[in-house]
């Protein structure tokens, strides 16, 4: 693992703009796949 990967790996995680932080919070929530989805793919 390079640098340039650890650093996506932080902002991934990290960055409220990153579609897969914001699947996982929703996962959190209790929404389901169908419905992270959906608001993944409209926008924030």
């Amino acid at each position: 693992m390079g640098l340039q990967d650890f650093g996506d790996l932080i902002v991934t995680c990290l960055s409220k703009h990153s579609r897969n932080r914001k699947a996982g919070f929703l996962l959190g929530q209790g929404k389901n796949i169908e419905e992270i989805r959906e608001e993944v793919r409209n926008g924030y």
